[in-house]
C-alpha cells in the first residue's frame, strides 16, 4: 500500500510554489527536532521526485538550503541539467544531534557534493573556513 500525501500549487507573481503536505510529518511542532529527521527528509526527497514526474518543471537553478536537502537537489539538478546552488545556513554537522553513523554519511555527501555545486553560499567567514 502506498503512502498518502497532498501537493498544492500556489502561484504568485508568475512563480509557482509547490507545497507538500504529508500527514506523517506535517502535524509536528518542529521540522528539525525529531528523532526520525533522516527518514523525514528521505520521504520528502521521494515525494519531490514523484512530483517532478507529474509537472512540467524545467528550472534554470535549483537551490538547496541545507545539507540534508542537498542530496535530493543534486539528483534533481543533474537530471534536469540545471545549475545547483548550495546555501549552507550553518555547519550542519555541528548543529544537530545526530548519531555517529549518520554524521559519517552526511560528511561523505557533504565532501562529495560541495565540489559539484555551481555556486556555494555560506552564512559567515567562519563557516566558509570550515568548508575549505
Amino acid at each position: 500500500m502506498g503512502r498518502t500525501f497532498w501537493i498544492n500549487c500556489v502561484e504568485s507573481d508568475n512563480v509557482k510554489y509547490y507545497l507538500i503536505f504529508d500527514p506523517l510529518f506535517s502535524n509536528r511542532d518542529s521540522i528539525y527536532d525529531n528523532d526520525d529527521r533522516d527518514f523525514q527528509f528521505a520521504m520528502f526527497c521521494e515525494i519531490t521526485l514523484k512530483l517532478l514526474k507529474n509537472i512540467n518543471f524545467q528550472p534554470n537553478v535549483i537551490h538547496a538550503n541545507d545539507l540534508d536537502a542537498l542530496v535530493c537537489c543534486y539528483k534533481v539538478a543533474k537530471k534536469l541539467k540545471c545549475k545547483l546552488i548550495y546555501d549552507s545556513h550553518e555547519v550542519f554537522l555541528e548543529n544537530f544531534n545526530i548519531s555517529k553513523v549518520h554524521k559519517m554519511i552526511y560528511k561523505y555527501y557533504e565532501k562529495k557534493l560541495i565540489k559539484k555545486v555551481d555556486k556555494f553560499i555560506c552564512v559567515s567567514n567562519a563557516a566558509s573556513a570550515y568548508f575549505k
